[in-house]
């Protein structure tokens, strides 16, 4: 009897057990060779807990930078050992979501997604080619994840000229929707550009129409809804505050100083706790050219400073009120740094849509 020379096939929750913890560029170079790999790459559930699992995996997140001239990523296990991508192509506005991200220019209606793990970006359709006939003065962009359904959707905020009409609002689902859809605006606001976060399938948004407030977009079921923010919210220095995610729950925190101590608001049961973050003497610095803060894929706040000289990264751990140092490697001094961002390694793509590979934005 001639012995079974047949390859053995692995049963498919092994291959999804084992797929899911490998690295992007692994998973790219098998769906190459694999249409039962490509076609695993594009289940929601598999993209989902292959993100979730690129969280704790050794390599799996990284600190991305923008500055005037591109986007650089960080390697959190090589002593901040940095990487630049697309130098030749400037956005103003960047926003972060469950591993993509979305990007857009001032004036400009088609905004871009882009994956830096897969380094695919999704452009997607014009809102004129719908029938509008619209002329607004901004368009403004969110990208929110909504965990139940595993979907990713943008939202789409138009302001008009000198508040000459409410404010309206489309909203896209990646891989679903063919084009725009227009949903019912129960809420007359303006978004702020960069103060704004998606925490548990919930967008939140510093509104410049409504003095003191949040506005919070529901991913799942579409609707807005207003939060009220503390009674002394220093509402003149608008732009000093990020919102950032604290283990789940949304934070508020000024980004004006780097000294002494701070108020980090945590929103719990629909109200506002004060958590005091105090900045010890190895992390206070007097004069730097520019911070930002954002939160790290395990419940951290980093603040990314850059001195005359150099740029860091000053990691607080809430749970331990400790702090952490990460001297940023081989990153150009010149140039402030506009945004930083931490994410996760995400396998999400849509084929639906048209790709712009290779970062050509």
């Amino acid at each position: 009897m001639k012995p079974n020379t047949r390859n053995p096939i692995l049963p498919e929750e092994i291959i999804f057990e084992i797929f899911s913890w490998l690295p992007v560029k692994s998973l790219v170079q098998f769906r190459c060779v694999s249409k039962k790999i490509y076609s695993l790459m594009l289940e929601s559930e598999f993209v989902d807990i292959h993100h979730r699992r690129s969280m704790t995996r050794d390599g799996g997140t990284k600190f991305l930078l923008r500055k005037i001239e591109g986007f650089y990523t960080i390697e959190r296990n090589e002593d901040g050992k940095t990487y630049k991508w697309n130098p030749n192509n400037r956005y103003d506005y960047v926003m972060y979501a469950n591993g993509l991200f979305c990007m857009w220019k001032d004036n400009v209606e088609t905004p871009r997604i882009w994956n830096p793990s897969t380094r695919e970006v999704i452009r997607l359709p014009n809102l004129r080619r719908c029938g509008s006939t619209i002329d607004p003065l901004m368009y403004n962009y969110s990208l929110g994840y909504e965990p139940e359904e595993k979907r990713y959707k943008v939202l789409m905020t138009q302001e008009f000229k000198r508040g000459s009409r409410p404010t309206k609002n489309w909203v896209f689902t990646l891989s679903i929707d063919e084009e725009w859809r227009e949903i019912e605006s129960t809420v007359d606001f303006v978004p702020s550009f960069n103060r704004r976060v998606c925490v548990n399938g919930v967008i939140y948004m510093l509104d410049y129409k409504i003095n003191k407030a949040i506005v919070a977009f529901d991913v799942k079921g579409e609707k807005f809804r207003i939060i009220k923010l503390w009674k002394n919210f220093g509402s003149n220095n608008f732009g000093d505050y990020n919102l950032i995610e604290v283990k789940g729950k949304l934070g508020i925190v000024n980004n004006s100083k780097l000294f002494g101590e701070e108020n980090l608001w945590i929103l719990r049961n629909s109200r506002w706790r004060r958590h005091i973050i105090r900045f010890t003497q190895e992390v206070e610095l007097g004069y730097y050219t520019s911070k930002e803060i954002c939160n790290s894929c395990d419940g951290e706040i980093v603040f990314i400073v850059s001195i005359s000289h150099f740029s860091a990264l000053y990691i607080y751990d809430i749970r331990k009120n400790s702090w952490k140092y990460l001297k940023i490697q081989q990153l150009p001094e010149k140039g402030c740094i506009y945004d930083v961002f931490c994410f996760a390694e995400s396998v999400f793509s849509s084929p639906s849509l048209r790709i712009l590979r290779h970062l050509n934005l």
